[in-house]
């Protein structure tokens, strides 16, 4: 007897201390986005974007916005929120963060003093994806909308998924861990006229260079995130679409500092072709890519990683340093072949 008296209070407790520093949902918010803006006091404005579950799940036929914003100043983001959570007198909750966006005016001082804040919060996601807007943050947050997707979680995942968009290269969080040069997209805040977005060029984490909307869909190619787009020579009577078939393959020639590229495509022609109308694409495109790439050589930024092409040319890390690739990387001529 005394046997099963203890079996029950043991099986009980377990019960009684299952909700022990438990979280209600309804003292929780969800954060979707951060947008990040310069002050003139050296502090920074944080906009946190959540979502109003009770809007989303009405659909079309609510009345309310699926997302709402509040501002905070503070000197870093983990006194912004605790003040974000006094004043909405809820709890923040970072792991569905899509999107996080920098001011341009935070793009030309550097990301580099937001890596640790950022990295170091378990709660955002390495696939949480980062912007630059043109103008301030908090309008671009304030202002985005699609009214073909009203889950803005899924809004975020479309717009700025590496596949799904020939016009804007995707720069996710996690290749803050991999990268010091790098190519981030430019957006703008809605109420903006503009025709399209760009990519803010970085080196050593600092805006250096800019690339316009057309260049975007050849660097996308350069990097190997790109699916299909369309080269536009309306004025010789045909334009093409253009489908990356796999990654492109980097050859090093380290001892004449030559670097090869070859793009592996497949073309569909449309409208009236002449009979060099391959040749004539492929001049186009390789082009294009050969203006990206002495762009970024201009800057000494590695943006496409040629870095790691050479490291295994080398037997050791210390033959590698030596080396030295960035008082190189000027000089190494490239070519882009296309198959």
């Amino acid at each position: 007897m005394k046997k099963i008296l203890v079996f029950l209070i043991i099986f009980s407790s377990l019960f009684l201390t299952s909700c022990f520093d438990s979280k209600e949902v309804d003292n929780m918010v969800y954060v979707v986005a951060i947008g990040t803006d310069k002050e003139d006091d050296g502090q920074y404005s944080y906009t946190f974007q959540y979502a109003l579950p009770l809007n989303i799940s009405k659909g079309s036929s609510g009345d309310g916005e699926p997302l709402q914003c509040e501002t905070v100043t503070d000197t870093n983001i983990y006194s912004a929120i605790d003040s974000m959570s006094r004043i909405i007198s809820k709890e923040i909750i970072l792991s569905h963060l899509k999107l996080i966006a920098f001011s341009q005016d935070i793009a030309f001082d550097g990301l580099e003093k937001f890596k640790p804040e950022i990295l170091s919060d378990i709660e955002i996601l390495p696939s949480a994806c980062v912007v630059i807007t043109q103008g301030t943050a908090e309008d671009y947050l304030k202002n985005v909308s699609s009214p073909l997707e009203l889950n803005p979680a899924k809004y975020y995942n479309f717009a700025f998924d590496e596949k799904n968009s020939p016009f804007i290269e995707a720069f996710y969080l996690k290749s803050f861990f991999e990268k010091s040069d790098y190519v981030i997209p430019l957006v703008y805040a809605q109420d903006k006229k503009a025709d399209t977005d760009g990519g803010i060029v970085f080196k050593d984490h600092k805006q250096i260079s800019y690339l316009t909307a057309d260049e975007i869909p050849y660097f996308k190619l350069l990097s190997g995130t790109l699916n299909s787009f369309t080269v536009d020579l309306t004025g010789q009577g045909f334009s093409a679409v253009v489908t990356q078939q796999k990654k492109p393959f980097i050859k090093v020639d380290k001892d004449n500092l030559n670097v090869y590229i070859t793009l592996y495509l497949t073309k569909e022609i449309h409208g009236t072709p002449s009979k060099d109308a391959d040749n004539m694409i492929n001049n186009k495109i390789r082009t294009k890519c050969l203006n990206i790439i002495k762009k970024a050589q201009s800057k000494n930024a590695d943006i496409l990683n040629i870095k790691t092409a050479f490291r295994p040319h080398f037997l050791t890390l210390d033959q590698f340093e030596t080396f030295n690739f960035y008082q190189k990387y000027p000089e190494i001529y490239f070519d882009v072949k296309i198959k």
